[in-house]
């Protein structure tokens, strides 16, 4: 009587075959997860430098200086008007802030402002909206 040990080729190939069919979508996945992580990082810089701008114009609406050109009603997020946009250097990419101003009720302004990625082009692009108080 012949005791077997160990396994056969034929055994260890089936084996690894299993293995394979069952890694091969854990590797599609991880691809996907640092995808949706990338665009989280760029999301989170977005919406921080949206932020920044809104205070900036702020405290530019809380002083007693004379109108300023950001907070002049005009400007459009669709495309670059003069006052109404800047690039801004974030970490290692550049982005481009435009934001539209319009007169609102009681002395306000109703202030949109785009953030967008200048690469890659095809990134979405963050929008807020607020209301400024400025007299």
């Amino acid at each position: 009587m012949r005791c077997e040990r160990g396994s056969t080729l034929v055994e260890t190939l089936v084996a690894l075959v299993i293995l394979g069919v069952g890694v091969l979508p854990l590797i599609g996945l991880m691809g996907a997860g640092y995808r949706y992580q990338g665009q989280a990082r760029l999301d989170v810089q977005m919406a921080t430098l949206a932020e920044a701008k809104v205070e900036e114009l702020i405290a530019i609406a809380g002083t007693d200086l004379p109108d300023t050109t950001a907070l002049t009603p005009g400007g459009s997020v669709e495309q670059d008007v003069a006052g109404h946009w800047d690039a801004v250097q974030s970490e290692d990419k550049t982005f481009t802030r435009r934001w539209r101003v319009e007169l609102g009720p009681a002395g306000t302004r109703d202030v949109t402002l785009r953030v967008l990625p200048r690469q890659p082009a095809a990134a979405r692009a963050i929008e807020v909206s607020t209301q400024i108080v400025h007299e």
